[in-house]
């Protein structure tokens, strides 16, 4: 650990940007206020440019937090809350695709408050320094990225699930019945909590270490409002960055996932649209289950389609970064640095969309919930 400077001047002195030999402050020994760092820059003695593109928040990812964030969070929160009560509440709901929904916005719930609330918290305790955590120790980086990574993961699963199931609902109807029981059900969720947990434990070590940065700052806006000490949560060292382990571990299962998920559609949507063609012939008394069932169907397919989709931003620039870091060709980095970043705030932004989204998408696409929705809200006689 770096050792802090030993002198008497007051540390109010260390605010200004002129300093010189003439005032008896060595500017390369570190202040009394960075005991404890690891590191220390006299930042003042960068030119503005500089300054500015590294510590301050650029426009875009002020929006993301202190808007976008907090409004679709508080969106989230209340629609997935309020999904979790319709269940609760009304006895029909309790069904055996409504677990697995139920589970995703347990996960969607988690993802918002952890990954919205990090952010939004970070930046104004900061006041929109860049990169500083909330993390105090090694072990607050590796359990706020876990519950990130845990969410991801669990969420994949889960729509993959309720993607399985549909298909076996409308595909292989009897066959369904027979191996669609709730021992079964509970079962693949539980595994699915598991196996997501394992993934995430797996990632971690991606933000594994923390840093401590010590600033002398200018004395000037906004720099003269910034906290003097940055904490930063970095890879492990190990003989290679680990933070490239992360990238291919989140963006090749969406790909995979996916095309998964796009076979199941397709199979789908091709029997629904057969039983279309001779619904005509329907005269048995099933004919109302089956169109309950063709419902949610489509609900969840339209659900699936706007989980991919606002995932993919995300997705697409962590496997960038791993075909930028495996190719030699200077052609396949063709995003600048403003350009990875934008991207990345964008992916953030749109995966907690895609967190907070998920129960209206219930409601708009399926009468059975929205009729669900009012039974709950309304006193029983």
């Amino acid at each position: 650990m770096m050792e802090s400077a030993v002198n008497s001047t007051n540390s109010s002195d260390y605010m200004s940007s002129d300093m010189s030999p003439d005032t008896g402050i060595n500017i390369f020994a570190p202040p009394p206020y960075c005991k404890g760092a690891d590191f220390y820059f006299p930042v003042f003695i960068f030119d503005e440019d500089t300054l500015y593109s590294t510590f301050v928040t650029k426009p875009f990812e002020t929006f993301i937090t202190t808007v976008f964030m907090p409004i679709a969070g508080i969106i989230g929160i209340v629609g997935n809350l309020t999904f979790m009560f319709v269940i609760a509440r009304v006895n029909e709901m309790r069904t055996i695709t409504n677990f697995y929904l139920l589970n995703l916005a347990v996960s969607d719930l988690i993802y918002i408050i952890v990954k919205a609330g990090r952010h939004v918290l970070s930046y104004h305790l900061h006041n929109g320094l860049r990169r500083a955590e909330l993390s105090r120790t090694t072990g607050h980086c590796y359990i706020s990225r876990a519950f990130e990574y845990v969410t991801y993961f669990a969420s994949l699963l889960l729509v993959t699930l309720v993607s399985f199931e549909r298909f076996l609902a409308i595909c292989y109807p009897l066959k369904h019945r027979m191996v669609n029981t709730k021992k079964r059900t509970v079962t693949l969720v539980v595994a699915t909590w598991l196996l997501a947990v394992v993934c995430a434990g797996c990632m971690v070590p991606a933000n594994g270490r923390l840093e401590r940065y010590c600033f002398w700052w200018p004395a000037r806006k906004p720099y003269q409002d910034f906290p003097n000490v940055r904490n930063t949560c970095l890879p492990i060292r190990l003989g290679f960055n680990y933070a490239y382990i992360v990238y291919t571990a989140t963006s090749v299962p969406y790909i995979i996932l996916l095309l998964v998920n796009v076979t199941f559609y397709g199979k789908i949507i091709i029997s629904l649209s057969n039983r279309a063609v001779t619904k005509h012939d329907d005269t048995s008394g099933n004919s109302n289950t089956n169109t309950v069932r063709n419902q949610v169907a489509r609900m969840l397919i339209i659900n699936g389609i706007f989980f991919f989709l606002l995932l993919s931003p995300y997705a697409f620039i962590q496997l960038y970064r791993v075909i930028t870091y495996f190719c030699d060709d200077n052609n396949c980095n063709f995003l600048d640095y403003d350009e990875r970043i934008t991207l990345t705030w964008t992916g953030y932004a749109l995966w907690i969309c895609n967190s907070s989204i998920n129960p209206y998408v219930y409601s708009f696409t399926n009468s059975r919930y929205r009729r669900a929705l009012m039974k709950a809200f309304c006193r029983q006689e």
